[in-house]
């Protein structure tokens, strides 16, 4: 009998519990989406974009959103999001009004404060 439950014990399984890192989101730099367009436009023969998408782990989707945005003009390599700082320089108009704002609120704080 002890021999029985010696060889259901050498057969149990004990489950994988370690705790597995979550996926991030992949992110496409602008120069990879425009090189893989070009990779994908000189595709001519039947199946090699199939084979193309599989080989990068891409989804359809994901060139024909670039395609759009290709095509909108809003997939360059010059495209930058950048603050103009030009706007609030102390010589502009909106910088002096928003001083003078700013000193009549001092102004009124410090008459309700006595």
């Amino acid at each position: 009998m002890s021999n029985m439950t010696d060889i259901h014990k050498e057969n149990i399984q004990i489950p994988d519990v370690e705790v597995k890192p979550k996926r991030t989101k992949r992110r496409f730099t602008t120069s990879y989406k425009l090189a893989f367009l070009d990779k994908a436009d000189a595709c001519k023969n039947t199946g090699e974009l199939g084979a193309l998408l599989r080989t990068e782990k891409l989804y359809s989707s994901h060139l024909t959103k670039w395609r759009q945005l290709k095509a909108q003009g809003m997939l360059t390599h010059s495209l930058k999001k950048r603050i103009s700082t030009e706007k609030y320089t102390p010589s502009s108009a909106e910088f002096k009004s928003l001083q003078l704002r700013n000193q009549a609120l001092e102004k009124q704080l410090k008459q309700a404060e006595a």
